[in-house]
């Protein structure tokens, strides 16, 4: 119920809700839609103040097979190696949560 009275209350302010997570048998989870509060990665996004990749930073992929689909991922030791990782962040296809 609460859920459903922050949607209405954001939806007054003009916000754009959060959309539904889905996910399959396999486990992967994705949005049809690129949240809210998500915006285009920089490498620095994913970096400490020493310049070592940040572990279990959430993050989006957009999918090239299905454009629109937003993989949902957290950064974990060598993550960086997998997925393209550096390609997708060079075509803007990695997004990272802004807080609010």
């Amino acid at each position: 119920m609460s859920q459903l009275i922050n949607k209405i209350k954001s939806v007054a302010k003009g916000e754009k809700p959060m959309p539904v997570l889905q996910t399959d048998a396999k486990g992967g989870r994705w949005f049809n839609e690129l949240p809210p509060n998500a915006r285009v990665a920089i490498e620095k996004d994913f970096l400490d103040h020493n310049g070592n990749y940040v572990n279990k930073k959430p993050y989006l992929i957009e999918s090239e097979q299905t454009p629109g689909r937003f993989w949902v991922f957290r950064s974990k030791p060598g993550f960086e190696l997998r997925n393209d990782f550096d390609l997708f962040l060079e075509r803007g296809r990695i997004y990272v949560f802004e807080k609010k």
